[in-house]
């Protein structure tokens, strides 16, 4: 993707598909490792401009917090490794805005054991929209997807109404309302 009257391109990052040697077959996990990787906006350039961006957009929104990317998993330490639980898992957390790709992978540890290894690739999720009426500003609404690594969504919104009025509001977005899915 090109940003319109600029030479820098977006970047685009993918997982390594999961192997045939990286699924589940019935052994039991003992272990789940959490590997979170944040995308570089501009992708792995190193001039100064690149690193500038690429800083602030870190620190607006940081990595997904481990304790998040494990409530949505349908396998645990101690569970036997099902194939359809672990797809299903990868499936469910490549449906959160906040995560761009996931890979769930099969370590052998023994001949009876497994570590899952959950790989993550966080999306950016930030907005920022401004509307008018005949040309003039009328509202401005900005936010993040993801507030501190969370998945917890939070928007501010100024309007200037009708008859000078202005409004504000804010949204808020939970994906795991008390814990819950």
């Amino acid at each position: 993707l090109l940003i319109a009257g600029s030479p820098w391109r977006l970047a685009a990052q993918r997982l390594e598909p999961i192997g045939p040697d990286e699924r589940c077959d019935g052994r039991t996990i003992v272990a789940i490792e959490f590997v979170g990787t944040r995308r570089s906006l501009l992708g792995p350039r190193r001039d100064p401009a690149a690193r500038v961006v690429n800083g602030a957009m870190f620190a607006l929104q940081p990595v997904t917090r481990t304790r998040l990317v494990e409530r949505f998993l349908l396998l645990k330490a101690g569970d036997r490794c099902e194939e359809q639980r672990r797809v299903e898992s990868e499936r469910v957390l490549r449906a959160q805005p906040y995560l761009s790709d996931v890979a769930i992978r099969v370590l052998p540890q023994s001949a009876h054991e497994v570590t899952l290894r959950v790989e993550t690739i966080d999306e950016w999720v930030l907005y920022a929209e401004a509307w008018g009426v005949e040309g003039l500003p009328a509202g401005l609404e900005i936010g993040t997807g993801s507030i501190a690594g969370t998945g917890k969504g939070f928007r501010v919104l100024s309007e200037l109404g009708r008859g000078g009025e202005i409004g504000t509001g804010v949204k808020y977005r939970d994906p795991q309302f008390l814990g819950q899915r």
